[in-house]
């Protein structure tokens, strides 16, 4: 079975999708509601470390909760928290260097920024940043920092700003 195979076999059970990406399909888990499974490509070494890299650091509130990860040859299932969205936002935004600004200072030219523009505030960010120099050049990835690959933990006045996806192969 492959990641095709398996996406038609979650769409086949009535299993909704809830988002897309490049290199994969985010779905609803069909029995918790705060539960989403991603279905991507083995090949996405980019998200691979990231997964990694926030299994082993769930106590970093900048990262999402990874309730699962195994792979099945060509593709990986992680079950992971459901976040909420941005509202529609750009880098250049003001709202978008509001969201990131508690975090990181950094002056984007463009939707995309590089990791030498980015410079951490505080220890939970700096953890970030270190695992994004590390990983941008081991396997050919680039900054993917942007208003998709970002989103929203909880409402309101507690909502913390969570990184889903910082790299792309």
């Amino acid at each position: 079975m492959d990641m095709y195979d398996y996406e038609e076999f979650l769409r086949s059970k009535g299993i909704k999708v809830n988002g897309r990406g490049g290199y994969g399909i985010v779905y609803q888990h069909p029995t918790h509601k705060d539960i989403v499974v991603k279905v991507w490509g083995s090949y996405d070494y980019g998200y691979e470390s990231w997964v990694k890299f926030c299994m082993k650091n769930q106590d970093n509130p900048l990262v999402p909760k990874i309730h699962h990860h195994s792979k099945h040859g060509s593709f990986n299932i992680t079950m992971l928290e459901k976040l909420k969205p941005l509202e529609e936002v750009d880098f250049c935004d003001i709202r978008w260097n509001k969201h990131l600004s508690p975090h990181f200072d950094f002056e984007p030219r463009g939707k995309f920024c590089w990791v030498s523009e980015l410079k951490a505030k505080h220890e939970h960010a700096k953890q970030i940043l270190k695992f994004l120099k590390r990983n941008i050049y081991a396997h050919d990835t680039a900054l993917d920092l942007h208003d998709e690959n970002v989103m929203w933990r909880g409402r309101g006045k507690n909502r913390q700003l969570v990184i889903t996806d910082p790299l792309v192969s």
